[in-house]
């Protein structure tokens, strides 16, 4: 079915005043190609905010690993005071900002995050894209009071504190912001408590191959991406092997449910 016009050009009127706030830096003016960019989107507005520097802090020290032909993009946005932003890593050029906001972005916020897929995508063509979201979750976890949305990943206080309370984005919108980046997603990685079960696994059933997470509590270091840097490159049924290496590098100590 079609969607009224109207709706076509409000999306674009709200992503025109988005792109409004953000400053793009001197970039190579070659476009290139890719096999496979993975996309890490860190919602860290809130109490997991110094766990997102710890992170980052690895994605670094993996980014030998990053196979060639790839690259990983990294939105981010914590509770340290600076302005969001998108910083890319890869081999040949090592780590690059790509995109410095200037204004807090909400990070739940549907807008926010179609934007950052779609520059992304855009500047980064490739022939497969993965999604790693990085966050709170509550999945498949009753809320209180009843109104409270449902279904959810991440919490963005949009204070720069590390208080929990903040909006959240529901799965069923996750979804349809995938949708409409036009990709088939390899895999959506959660990076968050709560977010392996049927319910979240059910929304997301056309927009990606593989659901990945954890249906219980994960360690607050969250996934070591020092250690499965490769993996989130990988594609079809290799995919998998993201959820393998989590699982094994906390095996012998915290533990980790993860499928």
């Amino acid at each position: 079915m079609k969607r009224p016009l109207r709706l076509w050009m409000l999306f674009g009127i709200l992503s025109l005043c988005l792109s409004c706030h953000d400053k793009k830096p001197e970039l190579e003016v070659t476009a290139r190609s890719f096999r496979s960019v993975a996309i890490v989107y860190v919602i860290a507005e809130n109490s997991l905010s110094s766990y997102s520097n710890d992170d980052l802090s690895e994605i670094r020290r993996g980014m030998s690993n990053i196979p060639d032909s790839c690259l990983l993009a990294v939105y981010f946005d914590n509770s340290s005071g600076e302005k969001s932003k998108i910083l890319t890593f890869d081999p040949e050029r090592g780590e690059q900002l790509f995109l410095d906001f200037q204004t807090d972005l909400i990070s739940t916020d549907s807008a926010t995050l179609q934007q950052v897929l779609n520059q992304i995508i855009e500047r980064y063509p490739a022939q497969h894209y993965g999604l790693t979201l990085w966050s709170h979750g509550s999945g498949w976890i009753p809320q209180e009071p009843i109104s409270a949305p449902r279904k959810t990943i991440g919490i963005d206080n949009g204070m720069n504190n590390l208080t929990n309370k903040g909006t959240e984005l529901e799965i069923p919108t996750l979804a349809r912001v995938l949708r409409n980046t036009g990709r088939q997603w390899e895999y959506v990685f959660f990076d968050a408590c709560f977010m392996q079960g049927v319910e979240v696994a059910y929304e997301l059933r056309d927009v990606t191959n593989w659901c990945i997470g954890s249906p219980a509590e994960i360690p607050g270091d969250g996934a070591p991406y020092h250690t499965i840097m490769a993996d989130l490159f990988r594609t079809g049924e290799d995919a998998w092997k993201i959820a393998e290496d989590y699982y094994r590098y906390y095996a012998n100590g915290a533990g980790l449910v993860i499928s």
